[in-house]
Protein backbone atom coordinates (compact mmCIF):
# COMPACT_ATOMS: atom_id res chain seq x y z
CA UNK A 1 0.00 0.00 0.00
CA UNK A 2 1.64 3.18 -1.02
CA UNK A 3 0.32 7.31 -1.26
CA UNK A 4 1.76 8.71 -4.64
CA UNK A 5 1.72 12.65 -5.20
CA UNK A 6 0.68 13.99 -8.78
CA UNK A 7 -0.17 17.39 -9.94
CA UNK A 8 -3.71 16.50 -9.84
CA UNK A 9 -3.46 15.07 -5.81
CA UNK A 10 -3.00 11.83 -4.08
CA UNK A 11 -3.55 8.92 -4.63
CA UNK A 12 -3.79 5.84 -2.16
CA UNK A 13 -2.68 2.89 -4.06
CA UNK A 14 -3.13 -0.79 -2.63
CA UNK A 15 -1.35 -4.05 -5.16
CA UNK A 16 -4.02 -6.70 -5.06
CA UNK A 17 -2.29 -9.01 -7.08
CA UNK A 18 0.75 -9.90 -8.63
CA UNK A 19 1.90 -12.21 -11.74
CA UNK A 20 4.67 -12.13 -13.43
CA UNK A 21 5.96 -13.07 -17.10
CA UNK A 22 6.02 -16.27 -16.68
CA UNK A 23 2.12 -16.09 -15.91
CA UNK A 24 1.35 -14.51 -19.49
CA UNK A 25 4.27 -15.89 -21.34
CA UNK A 26 1.92 -18.81 -23.25
CA UNK A 27 -0.91 -16.16 -23.92
CA UNK A 28 1.70 -13.90 -25.43
CA UNK A 29 3.07 -16.98 -27.05
CA UNK A 30 0.03 -18.08 -29.04
CA UNK A 31 -1.20 -14.35 -29.66
CA UNK A 32 1.82 -13.85 -31.75
CA UNK A 33 2.01 -17.53 -33.56
CA UNK A 34 -1.53 -16.43 -34.31
CA UNK A 35 -0.63 -13.19 -35.86
CA UNK A 36 1.92 -14.98 -37.41
CA UNK A 37 -0.04 -17.67 -39.12
CA UNK A 38 -2.44 -15.03 -40.06
CA UNK A 39 0.04 -13.04 -42.09
CA UNK A 40 1.48 -16.33 -43.53
CA UNK A 41 -2.73 -17.13 -45.23
CA UNK A 42 -2.67 -13.57 -46.22
CA UNK A 43 0.22 -13.38 -48.16
CA UNK A 44 -0.07 -16.73 -49.44
CA UNK A 45 -3.68 -15.65 -51.18
CA UNK A 46 -2.31 -12.53 -52.31
CA UNK A 47 0.62 -15.14 -54.16
CA UNK A 48 -1.92 -17.37 -55.82
CA UNK A 49 -4.18 -14.26 -56.71
CA UNK A 50 -1.24 -13.15 -59.14
CA UNK A 51 -0.58 -16.65 -60.10
CA UNK A 52 -2.88 -17.67 -62.77
CA UNK A 53 -2.33 -21.51 -62.08
CA UNK A 54 -4.96 -20.38 -59.66
CA UNK A 55 -8.42 -19.23 -60.61
CA UNK A 56 -9.33 -17.72 -57.19
CA UNK A 57 -13.05 -16.71 -56.89
CA UNK A 58 -14.78 -14.80 -53.95
CA UNK A 59 -17.72 -16.91 -52.93
CA UNK A 60 -19.68 -14.21 -50.74
CA UNK A 61 -21.96 -16.54 -49.10
CA UNK A 62 -19.38 -18.60 -47.53
CA UNK A 63 -17.05 -15.32 -46.49
CA UNK A 64 -20.20 -14.22 -44.61
CA UNK A 65 -20.49 -17.26 -42.92
CA UNK A 66 -17.35 -17.38 -41.96
CA UNK A 67 -16.78 -13.95 -41.07
CA UNK A 68 -20.01 -14.19 -38.59
CA UNK A 69 -18.93 -16.94 -37.04
CA UNK A 70 -15.24 -15.35 -36.27
CA UNK A 71 -17.15 -11.87 -35.40
CA UNK A 72 -20.02 -13.44 -32.96
CA UNK A 73 -17.52 -15.06 -30.52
Amino acid sequence: MGIVQTETGYYVIRLENRSDFEDKKELARSELKAKKLNEYYQNQVKDWLNDPYFNLIKNEKTLNSVTRKVFEK
